[in-house]
């Protein structure tokens, strides 16, 4: 295990040098072509396969990210007037390096106006081992046009959110539906009493991540969102991303960058952010330590991913 350690730490001293491998005297504006690869290509009745070999080759014509050895694509989706995609590379050691979501530029535009919230989430499929290597089992991008006020961050936004639990177990334990707290008549969730009991359950000292505490906002396939009171939107000032935690019964569900949408529409280059992990989580394995933003301009593309991953123990 101390081999399988030394390995991942030189796997990431590596990673600053292979990200700054950019040519950029190379800098073709690709919307048009890139837009396509979801929405075009798709529209034309590609197959998925066939699709996510494009989305490959195409995030490999610059920037050189994600680096294209041992790196796997999950099939694109359409988003907005484009596409997106979940990669997942590994280090030498065959340890997760990166997990995260490729999106074109184009996909920022044309999105729903609607706060219906199945209108606005976008299920992206996994690549192989994902779940394996990772824990997480299912990835979601959801777009909120006015903002999420709970969690304190009101500008339109974009969760990527990585799930420890499979779309299945999240549909039977944390079901949609309905539950009159209060009695007075109104139904106050968006969840049942006895889901919205499960999902208030709060996190162990061990499984709670330093400077977080709950909102008791428990979200249908989602949980009980945990936010961070060290962020600058406490304080009356502007936020441009962070990360939230999704918890149920107890136990951390899932690991949720949030990005402004005027904050991506600006970005140039690229921002890392530390993720403030708990001691432990619900099962043994690899978790990451950060999340990186950034702008790809000669593939005029983004990525939102996890990295720096690390072993925990499990409680």
């Amino acid at each position: 295990m101390r081999d399988k350690r030394r390995r991942d730490e030189s796997d990431r001293r590596t990673e600053e040098n292979e990200d700054t491998n950019t040519n950029w005297r190379r800098r073709v504006t690709r919307r048009t072509a890139l837009a396509s690869v979801g929405s075009g290509l798709l529209g034309m009745g590609l197959g998925t396969a066939g699709a996510a070999e494009t989305v490959e080759a195409a995030a490999q014509e610059g920037d050189q990210f994600p680096p294209r050895e041992r790196t796997f694509w999950g099939a694109p989706q359409r988003l907005g007037e484009g596409s997106a995609a979940v990669f997942l590379t590994r280090g030498r050691s065959g340890a997760p390096r990166y997990l995260g979501v490729w999106f074109t530029a184009s996909a920022l535009d044309g999105l729903p106006t609607t706060e219906e919230r199945r209108a606005n989430a976008t299920d992206l499929p996994l690549p192989r081992a994902t779940a394996d290597l990772t824990n997480v089992r299912w990835v979601t991008v959801d777009w909120n046009p006015e903002g999420r006020p709970v969690a304190e961050f009101d500008a339109p936004n974009f969760g990527f959110r990585f799930s420890l639990l499979s779309r299945r177990e999240s549909l039977r334990e944390i079901r949609p539906g309905e539950c009159d707290r209060d009695g007075d008549g109104t139904p106050d969730t968006e969840v049942p009493c006895e889901v919205f009991e499960r999902g208030t359950v709060s996190l162990s000292p061990r499984r709670r991540p330093p400077g977080y505490v709950p909102t008791d906002e428990v979200l249908p396939l989602v949980g009980n969102r945990w936010i961070q009171r060290d962020t600058p939107e406490f304080d009356g000032e502007s936020r441009t991303h962070t990360l939230l935690y999704g918890a149920f019964d107890g136990a951390i569900t899932a690991i949720e960058p949030v990005v402004a949408l005027d904050h991506l529409e600006t970005l140039r280059g690229r921002e890392i952010a530390d993720v403030a992990a708990p001691e432990a989580y619900d099962q043994y394995g690899f978790y990451p330590t950060q999340y990186v933003v950034r702008f790809l301009p000669e593939q005029d593309a983004y990525v939102v991913f996890l990295r720096r991953y690390q072993i925990f123990e499990g409680s």
